[in-house]
């Protein structure tokens, strides 16, 4: 089972779950920050999924 927090990424889950590329998904995987003019920015990407290839996709 894999967390969603809205109906959107609901249905993106839902295509991925039938897509025969995707091997694999995780939600929330990593956060990715970086510095800015004032402050420290991150951001959390939605989700990460292995493709069949070996390849990732990160979905935001």
């Amino acid at each position: 089972m894999v967390g969603f927090e809205s109906w959107l990424e609901r249905d993106r889950l839902m295509l991925l779950d039938h897509d025969r590329r995707a091997m694999g998904l995780a939600s929330q995987p990593f956060r990715v920050s970086w510095p800015g003019a004032t402050r420290r920015i991150s951001h959390t990407p939605d989700y990460f999924v292995r493709l069949e290839a070996g390849s990732g996709l990160v979905l935001v």
